[in-house]
């Protein structure tokens, strides 16, 4: 539908496009398949905010669904949707600028390919154990395939930065033709629905615990990457299984998927170990690392409950008010406090787009209908 065919009683406001990004982003951060797709439901709506208020009110937005989705599930798989809420906002605003099809793709590309380089450095830092470990690691199973890939560090790296260029090519693509098209499909906010009132976040005074909490699971963090000994890991993981005790049922419910990211971290450190590529001791002492990195910061999720996040989150929206996008992010995240409809609706898009024929026609019309359908909803709807 074109921007001229829409009614203007049809056009969503910025927090029903909010609360689209909070229920793509959690849907896509759960579901094992098409997860891209699904959490591209939500980078379209925050570049709609953004083509209306500008990046920073669109990445005010941006922060308060990414808070909200880490409120209702912990930090279980969210490097997916961290990619379209560091984009989404700037992409929408330079379409609003009328900036060209160049000018998005450079600035997508050079986000997603930043966003995979921090990820490749903490994978090979933390996890592989540093780069002669993955140089090995990678020798190793060049060997074991019969000699198909080349050997050495510089094949290693070189393989790698590929892997990156290309996946941040692809997705790049992928994502600013349909940013563009539900762009172009949408209608400009009136006055009401184009701002973001600015919110001076209220410091939350009874989150000081939780701070404390979160400040031991820093340091124990830090103690780990510093030195990452048995003693010290045996230390954390009895910290972790108190922690995990004082959660209670309903906080370790919501644990289970961080548990399920810890231990597929964990295999990845214990990977060069299996290999022979590095001492079977030290890959597993950064396997125990990986997982209780995890385990800990599940943890503090599992304590503090959704509510006790979302007062964190406010207190940390008061100590960074001055910030570009803070306020915003105070005025629009009370509204998105997850309701009855959040789980029915993330349900409802992943069923679209697994329905959809597998064609980027196909799945890009799956995602910007029940963006609309959604939007048009709204939070609270039922």
């Amino acid at each position: 539908m074109s921007a001229t065919a829409r009614p203007a009683a049809e056009t969503p406001d910025v927090a029903g496009l909010a609360h689209v990004g909070t229920v793509s982003f959690l849907a896509g951060r759960i579901t094992p398949v098409g997860a891209f797709w699904v959490s591209l439901a939500g980078g379209v709506a925050l570049a709609r905010i953004g083509s209306r208020v500008g990046a920073r009110g669109g990445y005010g937005a941006s922060l308060a669904v990414m808070t909200e989705t880490v409120a209702v599930m912990g930090p279980a798989r969210i490097s997916g949707p961290v990619t379209q809420a560091l984009s989404a906002p700037l992409l929408g605003a330079m379409a609003a600028r009328g900036r060209g099809t160049a000018a998005l793709l450079a600035a997508c590309f050079a986000i997603r390919l930043a966003h995979y380089a921090v990820l490749t450095a903490f994978f090979i830092a933390v996890i592989v154990g540093g780069i002669d470990a993955y140089v090995d690691s990678y020798d190793r199973v060049v060997e074991l395939t019969g000699g198909l890939l080349p050997s050495g560090a510089t094949a290693a790296l070189v393989l790698g930065l590929l892997s990156n260029l290309a996946g941040a090519v692809v997705f790049s693509v992928v994502q600013v033709a349909v940013y563009r098209r539900a762009l172009a499909d949408a209608a400009p906010g009136d006055g009401a629905a184009g701002r973001i009132p600015s919110v001076v976040a209220t410091p939350a005074r009874s989150a000081r615990r939780l701070v404390a909490l979160v400040w031991v699971v820093v340091v124990a963090w830090c103690v780990m990457l510093a030195a990452p000994t048995w003693p010290v890991l045996a230390a954390v993981a009895a910290g972790v299984a108190a922690g995990t005790a004082a959660a209670g049922g309903e906080g370790r419910r919501s644990m289970r998927l961080g548990a399920g990211l810890g231990v597929a971290l964990a295999l990845g450190a214990l990977g060069p170990g299996v290999l022979g590529a590095v001492p079977f001791d030290d890959a597993a002492r950064r396997a125990v690392r990986a997982l209780l990195l995890v385990a800990s910061a599940a943890v503090v999720q599992g304590i503090a409950g959704p509510d006790g996040v979302r007062r964190l989150a406010a207190g940390a929206l008061h100590a960074l008010r001055r910030a570009p996008g803070a306020r915003e992010a105070a005025a629009l995240a009370p509204g998105l406090r997850a309701d009855r409809r959040v789980i029915p609706a993330s349900l409802e898009l992943v069923a679209r787009v697994r329905e959809a024929a597998p064609s980027p026609r196909a799945l890009t019309t799956a995602v910007l209908t029940w963006v609309d359908d959604e939007a048009r909803r709204g939070p609270g709807a039922r």
